[in-house]
């Protein structure tokens, strides 16, 4: 049972939490076997679920997908003991790179707006490019959160499965 909160999934970062029938040894295990190396060229792929590292009971990982997809989620979690079974949680974030191109993509338009806004109201003539600027950042926005909210979903239910899981939660 997936169960997704979507007020709360932001590119910020996004809480998982999967429950597994399965003893934390096997998670690992299985973790592991999903698990393939950063690729070493735009043309290397595997394929592996999920592209990063495992560490111990932590891991650190993107999921594979053909071509390129900058709304990917940078998935980082643990893996813990839990009655019956085992428990990972962790985060979900866009790529900071990612974060900061598209908060400039989205912050310039906003200030073009208000500055059209500010003009428009001081001297009662409104821009016609005041409605453009705006619908511009609504753009960005939707693309954004919607494109990592998607992404986090397909994530989730992809590590779910890795690790046969009876719950998962994205908050």
């Amino acid at each position: 049972m997936t169960r997704t909160n979507w007020c709360r999934v932001l590119p910020t970062g996004a809480r998982f939490t999967i429950l597994s029938p399965l003893p934390v040894e096997h998670v690992r295990e299985r973790l592991s076997d999903a698990i393939g190396p950063m690729p070493t060229s735009l043309f290397h792929r595997h394929r592996l679920p999920f592209t990063g590292t495992i560490r111990g009971d932590s891991f650190d990982m993107v999921r594979t997908v053909r071509g390129r997809n900058s709304f990917r989620p940078w998935i980082r979690g643990t893996i813990e003991a839990a009655a019956p079974g085992t428990r990972l949680h962790g985060t979900m974030r866009l790529h900071e790179a990612v974060l900061a191109i598209m908060a400039t993509f989205t912050v310039l338009p906003s200030l073009v707006f208000l500055r059209l806004a500010y003009e428009g109201v001081r001297s009662g003539h409104v821009d016609r490019a005041a409605p453009i600027a705006l619908a511009v950042v609504l753009f960005m926005l939707a693309m954004t959160l919607g494109g990592f909210a998607l992404e986090s979903r397909l994530a989730l239910r992809e590590l779910a499965a890795v690790v046969e899981a009876s719950h998962s939660e994205l908050r």
